[in-house]
């Protein structure tokens, strides 16, 4: 046996040493511990009638690489996008990926068959050691099919007879051949040449090319197409049904309609900052508000402006998930008070007060709204140009507009105002630019100017001023002062308690004489 052939052999030897060692090395690595079976894997969601629903997931068996597989049942009505998980083992203190009580992202409907591709991959730390478990969500069976056994069976065949036969056949051959040839030949020159020359080529020729064939197919073509193909069409699926989940929430539109929280431990906070009053601390996830609005602050942060439990206020745009208009109809349905529709149309309906003031003098009790910028703007500039149009025009105009818009709405939605009375109960403004008085006459000190209408104000009490004008004697901001009466909706008893309820400070009753 020359240098070349022993050169090939050795070769041949570290070749089938390296894929011994990588064949027995990957299962261990990947392989589910003995008590995996014990991990409790638990989905929780809210349902249309705002219920909360949970199911647990049960343990299916190992896939090829020995890692741990369970099987959840949901309804079919349940919110893939909006799924909580939890997860604890009764042995192990693992640290979960996903975290427990965080909802599930990119989940999508198994089916029927546990495929390897609609899953999701759950991390299980424990001492720097990483266990992956994969969870299969369906809507449709809780028993599922199992992917069949041909591909499993076609490795584990091949690679185990050729190690064996391989390395046996090597370190036999080789030990015996050397040492007979060397003595051999060293004493005997003439008759020892023809029997040694016969045997020696027999040996070498025969089991050299076989191996070494073999063994280079083998490594080549088995492990590598493998792994490449899984990995490779995971994260292609994930990525592409994600965004159909969860609708998009525009940024400075209006949205009005239902988003559900996708963490724990939110803050809603009473303006759209990290510095902001926190009104409640939302510690549980899957909790349903009423988005308003989206807007981005000062630093470039989305918030959305919501309403939850009767308080307005505002929580980052990116912990929020956006129901689609069906799915917020439903739940908005079954609620006792639905929420409100709001437009952008509120500014539209503030000059509605200047027109009816105009500039018309005297004992016109529509001047509170914009009387005094009516006098600033016209008595500098339309005077000298028109001064005999701009008078006869305005009072025709409005009288007929005043009568016609609120006398009709508000013997329908709004109880009436009692004159002489008591009151305490909140009334809603009906018009924008309105001027919160110090007393009961358009020449009294201003308080504050309430620029848009729908300000809920606490009114005590109702009476005429010395002109016949009515003003209602209210509670705004922490003061005391006077509205025009024509300017409030007086809200229902049951309202008022309903708003009293949820505030703060909740507004105090007075009686006739206390009042006094």
């Amino acid at each position: 046996m020359n240098n070349k052939q022993r050169g090939i052999l050795k070769k041949a030897a570290a070749l089938m040493t390296a894929l011994l060692m990588l064949l027995a090395a990957v299962p261990a690595s990947f392989a589910a511990s003995g008590d995996w079976t014990e991990l409790v894997i638990t989905l929780s969601w809210i349902n249309a009638n705002g219920e909360e629903q949970s199911t647990t997931a049960v343990p299916e068996g190992e896939n090829e690489a020995g890692e741990g597989c369970f099987w959840a049942l949901v309804a079919p009505d349940a919110p893939l996008y909006a799924l909580v998980f939890n997860a604890v083992h009764p042995m192990h203190e693992y640290v979960f990926s996903p975290a427990p009580g965080s909802v599930l992202e990119g989940v999508m409907d198994a089916g029927e068959v546990m495929d390897g591709f609609t899953c999701i991959p759950i991390s299980a730390t424990e001492n720097e050691t990483t266990e992956v478990f994969y969870l299969y969500i369906s809507t449709v069976t809780a028993e599922p099919i199992l992917p069949t056994e041909a591909p499993v069976e076609e490795p584990t065949e091949e690679p185990t007879p050729e190690p064996t036969e391989v390395p046996t056949e090597v370190p036999t051959e080789v030990p015996t051949e050397v040492p007979t040839e060397v003595p051999t030949e060293v004493p005997t020159e003439v008759p020892t040449e023809i029997p040694t020359e016969a045997p020696i080529p027999e040996v070498v020729t025969a089991p050299n090319p076989e191996p070494v064939e073999e063994i280079r197919q083998t490594v080549v073509e088995e492990p590598v197409p493998e792994p490449a193909e899984e990995p490779a069409e995971e994260p292609v699926e994930t990525i592409t049904e994600a965004p159909t989940d969860a609708p998009v929430m525009p940024v400075g539109e209006l949205v009005n309609r239902y988003a559900v929280t996708n963490a724990g431990e939110l803050k809603f906070r009473a303006e759209p900052s990290t510095k902001a009053q926190i009104l409640e601390n939302l510690k549980k996830s899957g909790v349903y508000v009423w988005v308003i609005r989206t807007e981005e602050n000062s630093k470039g942060e989305v918030w959305s402006n919501v309403v939850l439990n009767g308080r307005n206020g505002y929580i980052m745009t990116k912990f929020l998930n956006l129901l689609t208009e069906e799915d917020s109809a439903a739940y908005d349905n079954i609620q006792e008070t639905p929420a409100p529709l709001l437009t952008d149309a509120v500014p539209e309906q503030e000059p509605l007060p200047q027109d009816v003031t105009g500039t018309e003098p005297g004992p016109a009790p529509v001047g509170e709204v914009i009387q005094e910028p009516a006098e600033e703007v016209k008595g500098a500039a339309e005077s000298a140009e028109q001064p005999g149009e701009a008078p006869a025009e305005m009072p025709t105009e409005e009288p007929t507009a005043e009568p016609t818009a609120e006398p009709t709405e508000a013997p329908t939605d709004a109880p009436e105002m009692p004159i002489g009375e008591m009151i305490n109960r909140y009334a809603r403004t009906n018009a924008g630019e309105l001027k919160f008085r110090e007393q009961p006459n358009t020449k009294a000190k201003i308080l504050e100017n309430l620029k848009k209408k729908g300000e809920n104000v606490w009114v005590l009490r109702t009476e005429p001023n010395e002109k016949g004008e009515n003003w209602s004697m209210v509670i705004y901001g922490g003061k005391t002062g006077f509205i025009m009466t024509k300017y409030l909706d007086l809200l229902t008893q049951e309202d008022s308690d309903a708003y009293n309820t949820v505030q703060e400070s909740p507004a105090p009753g007075y009686t006739l004489e206390e009042f006094a």
